[in-house]
């Protein structure tokens, strides 16, 4: 590809095109989800979840301020919990909102 005048001038580059051309993966990316069963995260933790975990819809929540170790773990990861199913015992996580 030759010199662009109007690029050059306009202050537009072949980075930024290729940039935009990523935009649709950025998006699919950030649409993701991931179902986890309890049993899944207790190997990955390597331990056992606590009882609350399994009994109080709350011990999931997504607010950072409350200084759980476990809410920091997905948020400080970009992700949040979208939806727990105590019974099941499995949550959904998603691409936290910026």
């Amino acid at each position: 590809m030759g010199y662009d005048t109007r690029r050059h001038l306009t202050g537009d580059s072949e980075e930024d095109d290729s940039m935009a051309k990523y935009d649709k993966l950025t998006e699919w990316l950030n649409s993701r989800t991931v179902v986890m069963t309890f049993a899944e995260i207790e190997k990955i933790i390597e331990d056992k979840l606590p009882d609350a975990a399994s009994k109080h819809r709350p011990w999931w929540g997504n607010e950072k301020e409350s200084g759980s170790r476990q809410c920091r773990s997905w948020l400080d990861a970009g992700w949040e919990v979208g939806k727990v199913d105590l019974k099941a015992k499995m949550v959904l996580f998603r691409k936290a909102q910026n």
